[in-house]
């Protein structure tokens, strides 16, 4: 089980200036409700689970392995113990209220990056880990009559590009055991040593608030490579780890099984930079639904493939916050331009054609 610290777009935002920051604030907007059945699940979905205890297990483990390559995704039980779970919170809620040098220079450059943006001058998606701080849609209301409601990690949607301002969650991106895994999930002899970090990001869905029937949005289902602007065949993997017990009510992830090996999805703005629902929809399976859910107790984690489609619902629990860091890494790519990823998802993805076979 790993112990923190052993080894180590602003698309549909809504940006203002509030008395409680010294820097622009983003906060989401309210997003209608996915469609029925786009969420359900596969006749065959427990089949489909691909569960190991913990990351040397997977490492270990030619079918663990051979299962994610082929399902495009693997569950780790123990990834994390509570006390570095809790150590993980900490140092986002200290991010998010920027109370320590190096918060107040992420807060900083979360500023500058939004100017950066506005003015054309760096492209959102160059890199894939710039510095965002994006607040709920509802915390704008809160933030007209509570002075703290900014400072509150409960109203924050996503942080990203914490890795270079926190050595605590950096610690976590960098563990070795986690490292040797993404290497042998990517083969082709790379090594741990060989692995950059693509993106850096927490996600929160925090509980709906009093009166509402949901909480944190949903993020529609969408392959990760759309997101980012470097060639569609790169090889990356992502790792999402749980800092509370996931399920289907609060948001946890669902994957389309073997959807990877299909190569690249049609992606459009739609809820979201998303896949089609109507897509998502034909990926049914018989008389179930298209995908399998991946809930996790506090401490899980999921491995999986940056072409593999996934989504997660809305949070509709009377009470349950879902609170996840993710991680994604490469051996090296090279860049594309937003206009080129644009077409790559969007245009010609539309159109089937070799850049549709894109896959690994």
């Amino acid at each position: 089980m790993t112990t923190l610290g052993d080894d180590a777009d602003f698309t549909s935002v809504h940006v203002t200036t509030t008395p409680n920051t010294n820097h622009a604030t983003a906060f989401d907007v309210p997003k209608p409700p996915p469609p029925p059945g786009v969420y359900a699940l596969r006749e065959d979905a427990r089949k489909l689970a691909n569960r190991v205890d913990t990351f040397d297990d997977a490492a270990d483990s030619d079918d663990a392995l051979n299962a994610l390559h082929d399902l495009g995704y693997l569950a780790v039980e123990r990834a994390l113990d509570e006390q570095s779970v809790q150590t993980c919170l900490d140092e986002l809620a200290v991010m998010a209220r920027g109370e320590q040098d190096l918060a107040k220079k992420f807060l900083e450059r979360v500023g500058e990056v939004r100017e950066a943006v506005s003015e054309g001058r760096i492209q959102v998606s160059d890199g894939g880990d710039h510095e965002a701080l994006q607040y709920e849609a509802f915390a704008e209301t809160k933030a007209e009559t509570e002075a703290d409601a900014l400072k509150d990690l409960a109203n924050v949607r996503k942080l990203q590009g914490f890795v270079r301002h926190s050595p605590t969650l950096a610690a976590l991106a960098y563990r070795r055991d986690v490292l040797e895994l993404v290497a042998k999930a990517i083969g082709g002899g790379v090594r741990a040593d060989d692995l950059q970090i693509h993106q850096s990001l927490a996600l929160l869905k925090p509980p709906p608030p009093s009166g509402a029937e949901q909480g944190g949005r949903e993020k529609p289902f969408h392959q990760d490579l759309a997101y980012f602007s470097i060639e569609p065949h790169t090889k990356i993997i992502g790792a999402w780890f749980a800092l509370d017990d996931t399920d289907e009510k609060n948001g946890c992830m669902h994957f389309i099984p073997r959807g990877h090996q299909r190569g690249i999805w049609r992606h459009e703005s739609i809820r979201d930079w998303q896949i089609d629902d109507a897509d998502v929809l034909e990926a049914s399976d018989g008389d179930g639904g298209p995908c399998v859910s991946v809930p996790l107790r506090r401490g899980g984690a999921v491995i999986f493939n940056g072409l593999s489609p996934h989504g997660t619902p809305p949070n509709v629990s009377a009470s349950s916050t879902r609170r996840a860091v993710q991680f994604h890494y490469h051996a090296g790519a090279r860049r594309i331009t937003d206009e080129e990823r644009f077409e790559i998802f969007g245009g010609a993805a539309r159109g089937g054609g070799e850049i549709n076979k894109t896959k690994w």
